[in-house]
């Protein structure tokens, strides 16, 4: 772990003193939205809004939703909504509400120089539950949701920066030679630099592979038998000047097996084929058109320029082109070698996972929430904020685990305090 960032810090209004909802019926399911809980009002005894009032937390059978709960409110509580219809945008209404808002429009998630580092041993520590060593990191303002709106958008969460460290030689990636025309497996350099993809290699089986650079995830996708015509795959990355041309006949079928899982790939395969479509023999144009120079021009021309020059190291790729090659093609491109794991705070657990609880993913006041990181589950994402992938209305509450914390809300402790004179 080399650093992190606190995402969704509400800064926005606040009740001066902490203030509770009536009671709500059901944790989660039908019936358990905040309107039933804003049912009572201010004059009522009972079942009414209070300042300072307690946390209920009562169910009736473990993991059954019926029970007693409330809501602690903040005074934008009901205005975060989740949009109900497209073209509705919540979002923007509250993009100067939140420190480091989880927001599409937000640039500045995905400038990885200013993710927060992992504090230093001299720093001074907090000693939690187990004699665990913790650092205070951060002090965030009390953000309470409804249970439909415990989504990425809107919920307080932590952002952890890793960085890979390959085993040495034993870490290779593929890499297309361009002047010897051919793939090879070469060691990590120590930039740390690689792209990850889906591919289908040439026994039928799917895969992820490591590569060095964008050419490479082209180059591979041909997967061409042993012994193949050396200026085959040549010719088909670099173009055809100065190339003995091969049987069209080969070129076809090289075309035709191509690999499709990943979206670069599909997109090479396309371009090609539809250069041969109905052909039979080489043409002038297809031996000026048919290989991946051309298509990478063609396709900056058609795609706005979503990605960089035709070769541009990796290690020059910006943020928004990382983000273009991860959305557009699903290829990740790990810069450095760090990635990226989302960790949405945890106020209370239902007990039921996969379904969303009343105050489950909120942050309140005077609690202290203590994050452990006991391990990752394989590479996290490209980015801090990964375009196709992450999205404001993300339900907290999901099956896409690639870290694993342990959170621990510290019990409150009553004191008892002599006679206060003013």
């Amino acid at each position: 772990m080399t650093g992190y960032k606190v995402v969704n810090q509400w800064k926005g209004n606040s009740y001066v003193f902490k203030q509770v909802s009536p009671k709500a019926t059901k944790n989660f399911g039908e019936g358990s939205s905040l309107a039933d809980a804003m049912a009572g009002n201010y004059t009522e005894s009972g079942n009414d809004f209070k300042y300072l009032g307690d946390e209920v937390w009562s169910m009736m059978t473990l993991n059954e939703a019926n029970g007693s709960y409330n809501y602690v409110l903040d005074p934008s509580i009901s205005q975060k909504k989740v949009p109900m219809n497209e073209g509705d945008d919540p979002w923007t209404q509250f993009k100067d509400s939140y420190i480091n808002y989880f927001n599409p429009e937000n640039k500045d998630l995905n400038r990885v120089e200013n993710m927060s580092k992992i504090p230093e041993a001299e720093t001074e520590p907090y000693y939690g539950v187990n004699d665990r060593i913790y650092y205070p990191v951060v002090y965030t303002k009390e953000n309470t949701l409804d249970r439909e709106a415990q989504v990425n958008g809107y919920s307080t969460g932590v952002i952890f920066e890793s960085e890979f460290m390959p085993d040495g030689d034993n870490f290779k990636v593929s890499f297309y030679n361009k002047d010897a025309g051919s793939i090879e497996s070469v060691p990590l350099d120590n930039n740390k630099t690689f792209l990850l993809a889906v591919h289908k290699n040439g026994e039928g089986a799917t895969v992820r592979s490591v590569y060095k650079d964008l050419p490479s995830v082209a180059a591979c996708a041909f997967n061409l038998e042993e012994g193949s015509n050396p200026n085959l795959l040549k010719g088909l990355m670099n173009g055809w000047d100065g190339i003995t041309l091969p049987n069209f006949a080969d070129v076809q079928k090289a075309i035709n097996s191509m690999s499709d899982q990943n979206g670069f790939e599909i997109a090479f395969k396309k371009y090609l084929s539809d250069m041969i479509k109905g052909e039979t023999n080489w043409k002038e144009e297809l031996t000026m058109r048919l290989c991946y120079t051309e298509f990478r021009k063609k396709q900056n021309e058609n795609g706005g320029g979503h990605l960089p020059d035709t070769y541009t190291d990796p290690n020059d790729f910006t943020p928004d082109q990382i983000g273009n090659l991860y959305q557009f093609y699903n290829v990740s491109l790990y810069k450095g070698g760090k990635s990226y794991y989302k960790f949405w705070i945890r106020h209370n657990d239902n007990g039921n996972d996969g379904m969303m609880g009343v105050m489950e993913f909120c942050i309140v006041r005077n609690n202290v929430y203590q994050l452990y990181v006991t391990g990752v589950r394989g590479l996290g994402d490209p980015l801090p904020y990964t375009p196709g992938k992450d999205t404001p209305d993300k339900p907290d509450e999901t099956d896409d685990v690639t870290i694993d914390v342990t959170i621990y809300v510290k019990d409150w402790v009553k004191r008892t305090n002599k006679d206060i004179i003013i």
